[in-house]
C-alpha cells in the first residue's frame, strides 16, 4: 500500500514527484561514468544559465569576472567563480533569491547551527524530490523498498519537532517509520526506546552515528536483542570502531551516507564499502586547498553545486566539510563517481604548527579504550580539553596512556583531561568528537 498507493498520492497531493525522480535515478545509476558526466554538464550548464539571468547576486559575480554561461562548458569551468561561503550567503541572502520563483512555491528552511548560527535559505519541491528520490535510491542499496519498515534514531531538534506534528504522523504511519528522538539518549530513555524497537522489528535503522553507537553499546550491556536487516548512519562522523561495534551487536551491515540540509542527499556507501556513490545527477563536488583542486586521495575542503535548487542557487558552496576525492571506481558496477573517504567538519581539525589532524587520526589513540564517549576541543594552538566518559575498567593506566599519546601526534600540548558523566550533544544534535577555536581556511 505504501509503494504503490500512499506514495503516488501523496506525490499527487504535494505537488511533488518523488517517485518519478526514482525511476530516472535507478536507471541512471548504471549508465557509464562518461554518460552521468554528460548529464552532470548538462544539468550544470542549465543552472549556471539560470542564475546568470534570474539572481542578481550571480549576474554580478559573472560581470565582475567578464564571463557568460556560455563559457561553462566542463565541470572544471566552476572555478571560474569564487567560493560561495557562508558569510557571503547571509550578506548576500535576498540577491540569492531567484527572481522568477514567487515566495509562495518557495519554503524557507534552516541548518541546524551545529557549527555556529543558522543559515536559512529557500527551497522548492522539484529540488526536494529529487534529493529524497536519491536518498531513496542509496536506501535501497540496503535492500529498503519503499514501504518497508524503517526506524530513526533522529538527533535534529528541527526533525523532532516536525515529527510531533500531526501531518507528519500521519505520513509516518503510512511511510511505516518510527521516530525516536536522541537530543539526550540516558538509560531510561534508551530502555522505552529498546522495547519499541523490539515491538517495531524495523528492516532499516537509520540514524545520528554517534546515536545508533551509544544505541548500540547500551543493547550490548542490557543483553536485548534488536535485529534489523541494515543500519544506516548519516549526520556525524562514523568511526571505525563505531562501524565494527554496531556491526557486532545489531548483526548487520553498516552504510554510511553523507548529506547536509542545504542539499540532502550527497553521497552513500553501497555494499562494497569501497567509497561514497556521488549523487551526481543532483550534485557537483569539488575538493579544493588554498583554491586549487586536491589530487585523489588528498583532503581537501568540499564544495557543492546542488544542481537541483532554481528558487535559491548554491553553486561552490563551501559547505564546512573536509574529504577526500577518488579516481577508483566500484566493482558494484554502478557508474556514479566515487568520494573515498569523509573527513570531519573543517572546525574539527586540530591545527597544530606544523600539521593537521583529523578526528580521523584520534581514532588510534582512543579507538580502543575502555570509555563511552570522548571529546577533544582545542582552546588555543597549545591547549586542549579532553572530555572522558569512563567505560567499564577504566583506569589511571588509560589517562596517562591519552595524554602520552596526544603529545606523541600534536606536539607538546597543555592537556586538560576531565572525567565527565555525559557529553551533550550540540544544538543541532550532533555530537562532535573535535571542536576547534582555531581558525583554519583550506578553500580560499
Amino acid at each position: 500500500m505504501a509503494r504503490n498507493i500512499f506514495v503516488p498520492a501523496l506525490d499527487f497531493l504535494r505537488g511533488t514527484m518523488v517517485k518519478r525522480c526514482l525511476k530516472e535515478l535507478q536507471r541512471t545509476q548504471w549508465l557509464k561514468p562518461e554518460e552521468l558526466l554528460e548529464i552532470q554538464r548538462k544539468n550544470l550548464r542549465c543552472l549556471v544559465k539560470h542564475a546568470y539571468e534570474n539572481t542578481s547576486y550571480y549576474h554580478r559575480r559573472f560581470r565582475e569576472r567578464r564571463l557568460k554561461p556560455d563559457d561553462f562548458k566542463s565541470i572544471e569551468d566552476l572555478a571560474e567563480l569564487p567560493v560561495l561561503t557562508r558569510e557571503e550567503f547571509r550578506s548576500n541572502f535576498a540577491d540569492l533569491v531567484a527572481r522568477n520563483y514567487p515566495e509562495r512555491k518557495m519554503k524557507l528552511y534552516s541548518t541546524g547551527g551545529s557549527t555556529g548560527e543558522p543559515l536559512r535559505f529557500y527551497v522548492i519541491k522539484k529540488q526536494r524530490s529529487w534529493e529524497t528520490a536519491a536518498m531513496l535510491r542509496s536506501n535501497k542499496w540496503c535492500g529498503y523498498r519503499l514501504g518497508d519498515k524503517m526506524s530513526l534514531i533522529w538527533g535534529s531538534p528541527i526533525d523532532v519537532s516536525e515529527a510531533e506534528k500531526l501531518n507528519n504522523k500521519v505520513i509516518n504511519f503510512f511511510w511505516r517509520r518510527l521516530v525516536l528522538p536522541a537530543t539526550e539518549l540516558s538509560e531510561e530513555q534508551m530502555r522505552v526506546y529498546a522495547k519499541k524497537l523490539v515491538d517495531f522489528k524495523p528492516k532499516i535503522l537509520r540514524g545520528y552515528a554517534s546515536a545508533i553507537y551509544l544505541f548500540s553499546k547500551f543493547i550490548e550491556r542490557e543483553g536485548l536483542r534488536v535485529r534489523p536487516e541494515a543500519v544506516i548512519t548519516t549526520a556525524e562522523m562514523l568511526f571505525d570502531h563505531q562501524r565494527k561495534e554496531i556491526k557486532e551487536i545489531l548483526g548487520c551491515d553498516v552504510y554510511d551516507s553523507y548529506g547536509s540540509r542545504e542539499v540532502e542527499e550527497i553521497a552513500s556507501e553501497c555494499g562494497e564499502h569501497v567509497g561514497y556513490h556521488i549523487s551526481a545527477e543532483n550534485v557537483v563536488l569539488e575538493f579544493t586547498k588554498n583554491g586549487e583542486s586536491v589530487s585523489s586521495g588528498e583532503m581537501g575542503a568540499i564544495l557543492v553545486t546542488n544542481l537541483r535548487n532554481y528558487a535559491m542557487p548554491f553553486i561552490r558552496y563551501e559547505i564546512g566539510d573536509l574529504g577526500k576525492p577518488t579516481d577508483e571506481t566500484c566493482p558494484c558496477g554502478k557508474g556514479l563517481p566515487l568520494m573515498k573517504s569523509i573527513e570531519g567538519r573543517i572546525t574539527d581539525i586540530i591545527v597544530t604548527p606544523k600539521k593537521f589532524v583529523s578526528a580521523i587520526v584520534l581514532e588510534n589513540i582512543f579507538g580502543d579504550l575502555p570509555i563511552r564517549q570522548y571529546q577533544v576541543i582545542q582552546e588555543t594552538e597549545r591547549k586542549i580539553a579532553v572530555k572522558i566518559v569512563k567505560g567499564t575498567g577504566y583506569s589511571q593506566k588509560d589517562s596517562d596512556f591519552i595524554v602520552e599519546k596526544l603529545n606523541r601526534y600534536l606536539g607538546e600540548f597543555q592537556i586538560d583531561l576531565q572525567l565527565v558523566d555525559s557529553i551533550p550533544p550540540s544544538e543541532s544534535g550532533k555530537r562532535r568528537v573535535v571542536i576547534s577555536k582555531v581558525p583554519i581556511k583550506f578553500a580560499e
